[in-house]
Formats: structure tokens, sequence, C-alpha cells
């Protein structure tokens, strides 16, 4: 059952155990039953020899002038009853047999003792033959067929299957909806918990009304996920004061250094270093940037700017923008968006995942490669791609791809300008308007990026 959901694993428990109990019952039933109905046949079969024996007794003491044929037949007519029934002496000789003609009790070496015995005949008949001799030395076997009694038993039984298997049904059907209506909290709880992200922290775990396990696992949850939210909330406002407080000392650095590198008066074995400086300073100022948009993207602080936004606008704007970066390494860019496509959103966030998917595809396409960029609509989404036929994305790199400072080659992406941080905001963007992103690539055949936005009605 490896694999098998709780539901099914507690369904087939109950149901081996619920079949195993009745089978149980259903034994011990059938041989209870059988042992009492046989042991009551016999016992009559016991009386029936006394009795017999009791009214030889009297035909010796006192007699009648009858023979002892007649005087059995007269009291107790067992040939019209049809009894297994007959009388021998002490040697075994026959002296009354039911059917003279043929015995059916005859050559079966029955042992001549007081007692039960249970044999079968040659047709395959089942008898039991109680047995009791007098004291003249006569031996009296009085015996009746066991099928009428193994047909009751097995009437018996047949009713008891029916029973068992009308029941075993209802109760089956009670357990699935008893397990239905036990688990219904669970999945419950399972689907809210798979509706909170790292944006939804505030909300919490339905709590079933019943007061019990599952209801104190909820509530153990639902205090575990307060303080992740206390403990992101907390995160969240040290990025972003911490941007905040980097940016102005950065900003200081990076005008102070403009200044003294157009400064005339500057030694000239002091500008490379200065220059180095100026560089590193400024790739700060782009992650300290990056990591505020972050910031505020996960406080989820775009949605207040949200407005109706065509996207095909917006992919040729930015693109026309970028060609200019892509002139410059003589690689060929196309923007192809033969349609509106509406999405609600904010303009300037939409705008920086073109731009930041296109200078990736820029910076890791190499002289004389193209990198064509559309959008188009589906029934649902719209739909934003950047192809490029650069050198592509090894298979192992491609799920981390969306990490926050994942550089697929660290070397090249710092000799590029890259800090690892652009398609995170990418991703960071279209989860912010309940998009996503997808990516395909080739190892030296090139990589493509689609973004997913939900569309909505557009402007007239």
């Amino acid at each position: 059952m490896k694999g098998k959901s709780l539901k099914f694993r507690l369904l087939i428990w109950y149901g081996a155990w619920l079949v195993g109990g009745l089978v149980f019952l259903g034994v011990v039933l059938y041989a209870g039953l059988s042992e009492s109905l046989i042991r009551a046949l016999s016992s009559t079969q016991q009386q029936r020899a006394a009795r017999i024996a009791e009214t030889i007794w009297a035909w010796h003491q006192f007699p009648t002038g009858r023979t002892l044929s007649e005087e059995i037949d007269l009291r107790f007519a067992p040939r019209s009853k049809e009894w297994l029934f007959r009388i021998t002496d002490k040697d075994g000789t026959l002296i009354y047999p039911t059917r003279p003609a043929s015995d059916p009790l005859n050559g079966f070496g029955i042992a001549l003792q007081t007692g039960v015995q249970k044999v079968r005949l040659s047709d395959g008949t089942r008898v039991v033959i109680g047995m009791v001799s007098t004291e003249q030395g006569e031996w009296i076997q009085a015996g009746e067929s066991l099928e009428p009694v193994y047909s009751r038993i097995h009437e018996s039984m047949a009713l008891f299957l029916g029973v068992a298997c009308i029941f075993a049904l209802m109760a089956m059907l009670g357990a699935c909806l008893l397990v239905r209506r036990t688990l219904a909290p669970v999945e419950a709880i399972a689907a809210a918990a798979a509706r909170i992200t790292s944006q939804s922290l505030s909300e919490r775990l339905p709590v079933p009304r019943q007061r019990d396990e599952i209801a104190h696992l909820t509530e153990t949850l639902n205090q575990m996920i307060s303080r992740l939210d206390e403990a992101f909330q907390l995160n969240q406002r040290f990025e972003v004061d911490a941007s905040h407080e980097l940016r102005t000392p950065l900003t200081i650095l990076k005008g102070e250094l403009e200044q003294v590198l157009r400064d005339s008066r500057l030694e000239p074995w002091l500008q490379p270093s200065l220059g180095l400086l100026f560089e590193e300073v400024q790739r700060l100022s782009h992650l300290v940037e990056s990591l505020l948009t972050l910031s505020r993207l996960d406080f989820g602080q775009t949605q207040e700017e949200w407005e109706t936004v065509d996207l095909s606008e917006v992919a040729a704007v930015t693109a026309e923008q970028m060609e200019l970066l892509a002139e410059d390494k003589e690689i060929t860019m196309t923007c192809q968006t033969p349609g509106r496509a509406w999405v609600s959103g904010d303009r300037a966030r939409l705008k920086q995942i073109v731009v930041n998917l296109c200078d990736n595809a820029i910076k890791y396409t190499n002289s004389g490669g193209r990198i064509t960029i559309s959008v188009r609509s589906n029934s649902e989404n719209a739909i934003l791609e950047v192809q490029d036929t650069g050198m592509g994305i090894p298979h192992e790199a491609v799920p981390h791809l969306f990490e926050r400072f994942f550089r697929v080659d660290r070397a090249r992406s710092r000799e590029l300008g890259g800090v690892g941080i652009g398609l995170s905001i990418v991703k960071a963007i279209c989860q912010a308007h309940r998009g996503h992103v997808e990516v395909e690539s080739r190892l030296g055949f090139g990589s493509t990026f689609r973004v997913f936005l939900p569309r909505t009605s557009g402007q007239t």
C-alpha cells in the first residue's frame, strides 16, 4: 500500500478486519451449530434406543403373547417412520431389522458398545447411531440420517452469508462516509496551506469545530505560521531599512567619485584605481536597488499603482530602447507584437520584466546572435516571450535559475556586471501580478523565457 492515500489505507484495513471478523464468526457459528444439532440428534437416538431396550426388558418379564417384532412394531412402528433401526444378539446375529431385505447398517462393522457412533453408508449418506444393550444381551441400534441436519446448517449459513454481505456493504459505506467526514478538515487544511505563500503569511489554517487532535494540530501549525510571519516581517523590514540606509552613502560616493574623475588636476596614475572604485560603487548601487525592489515586491507594495496596461506596447517600447545595447554587440533584436494584450498591473514593474529579460539575453548572446521578443494571448493569459541564440543554460542549473544571487558561471557573470538577482526580480514581479515565468534552454543553442500574466478587458 506504499504511496496510497490515508483514506484508502484506512478503508482497506477496516475492510480487512471486518471481513476477517465475519469469516471468524462464520466459522465459529458453523462449528457451534453443527455440534449442537448433531449432539441433539445423537441424544435423541440414544434415548430412542433406551426406550426400545426398556420395551424388550418388559416383553421378557411380562409376556404379552406377541412376538418381539410385533411388540416393537406395535409400540414404535419404526418401518413406517423409516428409521435406521435393528436389534442383534450378543454375537451380532440380526434379530430385528427395519428393512430385512436391504439392511443399510449391515456390513459396516459397527462396534457393539454403548454410546453414539457416526458412520457413512455405501451411498454416501452420513448417519448417527445410538446403541444400548439389554440384560439379556440384545443390542439395540437406533439411527437417523445426518443429511437433513447438514442441509439445515447449510441453509442457516447461506442466510448468515447473505446477512453478513449486506452488513459488510453497509459497514463499508458507513466507514467511507466516516473517513471522508473525519479527513475533510485535513483536506481543507492542506488546501489552505497550499495557498499560503511568503506574500500571504497573514492567512491562517481553518480550525475544525471538533476539539480533537486535528484541531490541536491546526492550532499548532497556525502558531508556527504566526512565528514565521513575524520573522519574515522582521527580515523584510531589515532589507528595506538596510537598502534605504545604504542608498544614501552609495549615492554620495558615486557623486564624489564622478567629480574626482572629471577633475583635470587628477593625477593620471590615480585614474585606473578610482575608475575601478566607481564601477564597484555602481555595482553596489545596482544591487541595493534590486534588493529594495525585491523587498517592496515581498511587501506587496506594487498593487497600489496598478492600471490596465497593454503588454504588447510595453514590450515594443522597451525593445526599441534596448536595441542600442544589442547593436553594440552586433546582435539582431526583433519585436513581434501582432495584437494588443491587456493585463492589469504596474506599468513600471512590467517594463522591468522586459528590461531584465532582454538585458540577460544580450549579456549571454555572442556577437552575430539574434534575440526575438514576442507577445501573444490565449484564452486566459498574455504571454511575453524572449528568445535568444546565446550560450544556453546547463540542465542542472535550470531549477535554480530564479533563486536570488544564483549564477550559472560566477566568473562570467561578474565580468558581465551581473549580480545574480535580475531573474529573481522577474519571478517576484510575475508572482505579484498573479502570473509565472518559465524557461526552456539547451546548452549551446540559446534560451527562451516565457512570462504568463492573467488577461484583463482592454480599454476602449
